[in-house]
């Protein structure tokens, strides 16, 4: 269904360039029928895009419960996250008011080239390039140069197009390796994986301090108590052994 209808288009476009000995085409037919062809092939490729979305739509609405228990890949959700966040960095960096002078200077250069290039392309096509079909013969048309296709403003107009996909390169170049710096800045370290924040360490040993504090201050109420209050003493000692004892196991 797809690639029959595109076969058959290319094969009636290329009966339709060949020409007999006077110069008339061979087939004459074949130009009306390729059209006709190539629209059947259009139509053919955009309707099996359309299908395929609605059968993929009913399958994700009809059997959600399915799609949620296939387990996801460890290694790749790992991937996709890290991905996903050197993303997120990239769009913080690139930033339009973030941007320094000199990769500002690279993307406007990488914009004003391209379309220039384009605008030449388009409107001086004829000073550009020459003639050249698919079925033209290279030794015959080109005197087997294929640079002979560029005419000089053609040379220009590519030399601009190669200049903007350097420069936009550069300016990628650039944005990801800050990406990369922000990313390594604003992953969690494994200390405090391990250990939680500063706040939390600190908060943790004023928790000790203060289970220490008790004990102290347990002993010095004892001490200032007769010799009948050594029952008391035992009760409150033991239960604040307890508490520093799980404070320190905590």
């Amino acid at each position: 269904m797809l690639i029959f209808p595109t076969c058959l288009t290319g094969a009636l476009l290329y009966m339709a360039s060949l020409k007999d000995a006077s110069g008339n085409p061979e087939f004459s037919w074949a130009g009306t029928v390729s059209t006709i062809t190539a629209s059947v092939t259009a139509l053919v490729q955009f309707g099996s895009m359309i299908v395929a979305a609605y059968y993929l739509e009913q399958t994700a609405d009809k059997r959600v419960d399915d799609v949620a228990a296939i387990v996801d890949d460890a290694e790749v959700k790992k991937a996709d996250d890290e991905a996903a966040h050197l993303n997120k960095c990239y769009r913080e960096v690139t930033q339009w008011n973030k941007i320094p002078v000199l990769p500002k200077l690279f993307m406007r250069s990488s914009l004003a080239c391209i379309v220039i290039s384009c605008y030449i392309v388009q409107l001086f096509s004829s000073q550009c390039f020459t003639e050249h079909s698919l079925t033209d013969s290279i030794d015959d048309n080109l005197q087997g140069n294929v640079g002979n296709l560029f005419l000089p403003l053609g040379w220009i107009a590519t030399g601009l197009f190669s200049a903007s996909v350097l420069l936009l390169y550069v300016f990628t170049s650039w944005g990801k390796v800050k990406a990369k710096l922000k990313a390594k800045e604003a992953a969690p370290k494994p200390e405090i994986l391990a250990y939680g924040s500063s706040d939390d360490r600190t908060d943790f040993d004023l928790d000790l301090q203060a289970a220490a504090d008790g004990i102290h201050a347990d002993e010095l109420v004892v001490s200032s108590n007769d010799n009948n209050s050594v029952a008391s003493y035992h009760r409150r000692h033991s239960h604040s052994q307890g508490a520093h004892s799980t404070s320190t196991r905590f």
